[in-house]
């Protein structure tokens, strides 16, 4: 929970709040401030850990299943 309430101090620190895509903070608030680079890593790595999760997840109900 720290670490998220920090990381989201930083964010809003970064750019106005108002400004920051909500589909897309930490993207955006990186484009925001002229670093479209670092924003491409991050949407990257985003669906990246998404499919890490889903296939995590899926792992398990398959090893859960069996008798």
């Amino acid at each position: 929970m720290l670490l998220h309430v920090a990381a989201t101090l930083v964010l809003t620190g970064m750019q106005i709040y108002r400004d920051i895509a909500p589909t897309t903070g930490f993207a955006s608030a990186f484009n925001g401030v002229g670093l479209p680079v670092i924003a491409t890593i991050i949407s990257v790595f985003t669906v990246l850990s998404i499919l890490t999760v889903m296939l995590t997840f899926l792992l398990g109900v398959t090893a859960s299943g069996s008798p």
